[in-house]
């Protein structure tokens, strides 16, 4: 008798946590497109297309190394970014991705990529872009970039 409630008790919760869990499920068609449609905005310096995507409090870094050979983290504030590749300029920037890496858990998705990044089809630099996202009522929205930069080694 003590066996049966404990065996109630666990298929309730089964049967509860199963919708619960089919509401947060993986939607990475959703979180690409958000990555793509950043790019895409970059490639047509569309301001409109980049805030489409992006969280107003986003963040946005660069790892490099300095002469010395430090590892150094560069900071841009988010309207800086969204003037800079989405406001007119002359030449197109291309940032091409491969490996595209989502991990999602709810509303939090991350996402690493390989990228390089052409500059009126000439090749500037190579990295991985890590990013974070989170669903929002408009959608999933980019919370931070943070990328690092090479022109050696982008095979």
């Amino acid at each position: 008798m003590k066996k049966t409630p404990i065996l109630l008790t666990f298929g309730l919760l089964i049967g509860i946590s199963e919708p619960l869990y089919s509401q947060s499920a993986p939607d990475h068609e959703a979180i690409e497109q958000a990555i793509l449609t950043l790019f895409e905005g970059m490639r047509q310096a569309d301001s409109t297309l980049i805030l489409s995507v992006t969280h107003p409090e986003m963040s946005l870094q660069t790892t490099m190394r300095n002469p010395e050979g430090e590892v150094m983290v560069r900071s841009m504030p988010a309207q800086a970014f969204v003037q800079t590749a989405g406001g007119p300029r002359e030449d197109v920037w291309d940032e091409q991705i491969s490996g595209l890496i989502i991990q999602q858990d709810g509303p939090l998705a991350s996402a690493w990529m390989n990228y390089q990044f052409y500059r009126n089809e000439e090749f500037s630099h190579c990295g991985v872009n890590a990013m974070t996202l989170v669903r929002q009522k408009e959608g999933w929205k980019i919370t931070s970039i943070i990328d690092t930069r090479r022109r050696e080694g982008c095979n």
